[in-house]
């Protein structure tokens, strides 16, 4: 398996809870000699890397895949998604087909062998389909099929930190793309810059993983802020004020449409 085909895989967590073990089960069994799942617990965290191994015994089978640090830096998923991404880069694995799973999320048992097989130097930006799986059980798939030059991506945006793969080497690296420090759309910034880099951004259809959505306790469970964040994270990422004003705009009014889309399907929009 050549370093093109490699997975590196960033997980930040904060406390263990038992959607964890979920999310080891979904993803695992899909690693390969020579991945490398980083999981990265929050400074903040009471948490140590040896309790990880203690309540979850099935990380021991896999531990040469597996790498657990904790963060120094300040608390928060995009500070600790830094962190891992300078242990990486420290480590000379800052190639390959990076992906970011969070530890509530699961993938679909074929993600990471179909991942490998779409590393192109044509399309370094690789988005797939995902279900929201609200916690009342809903599911709404997120399907899209489409090449997105960067100039209409900054408007549709629609990449989710769960299933867009950024295809890493020589040609484009890690330089300049790092996750935002704010409590929400940290990743935006992220996405933003390296659909930048890319020059667009490959939409494909297929659905790989589960992305639970809902819990009032956790941010997606708060989203009605974050339009405020996706307005600072347009202003971190450079552009000018009239377009950023336009993108919000486009931002707010697909919302409410895909919010009335869903209503009058006799579906209650994502809270």
């Amino acid at each position: 398996m050549t370093n093109a085909e490699e997975i590196r895989i960033i997980t930040p967590i904060l406390r263990l809870d038992t959607t964890f073990e979920k999310t080891l089960i979904s993803l695992c069994p899909q690693l390969k000699t020579g991945d490398l799942w980083t999981i990265c617990i929050d400074s903040s965290s009471q948490l140590v890397p040896s309790s990880l191994i203690e309540f979850f015994p099935l990380l021991k089978q896999y531990i040469s895949e597996v790498h657990i640090i904790k963060s120094n830096s300040a608390p928060g998923a995009g500070n600790t998604r830094n962190y891992a991404l300078e242990e990486i880069i420290a480590r000379d694995k800052a190639s390959g087909c990076l992906m970011f799973l969070d530890a509530d999320d699961e993938y679909h048992s074929h993600f990471l062998e179909l991942a490998r097989s779409y590393f192109t130097q044509d399309h370094p930006v690789v988005s797939f389909s995902y279900n929201r799986v609200h916690s009342s059980g809903r599911v709404h798939s997120i399907v899209k099929d489409a090449v997105v030059p960067y100039g209409k991506f900054v408007f549709s945006y629609g990449t989710s930190c769960l299933s867009t793969i950024v295809f890493l080497s020589r040609n484009f690296s890690l330089d300049g793309l790092r996750f935002g420090c704010r409590k929400r759309a940290n990743d935006q910034l992220f996405f933003l810059n390296a659909a930048k880099k890319a020059g667009s951004v490959l939409f494909v259809k297929d659905i790989v993983a589960d992305y639970k959505v809902g819990n009032p306790k956790s941010l997606s469970g708060r989203m009605f802020l974050m339009p405020y964040y996706k307005f600072l994270a347009l202003c971190d990422h450079g552009l000018g004020k009239p377009l950023i004003f336009k993108i919000m705009i486009f931002y707010l009014g697909s919302r409410l449409i895909s919010r009335v889309t869903e209503y009058v399907k006799g579906r209650k929009p994502w809270s």
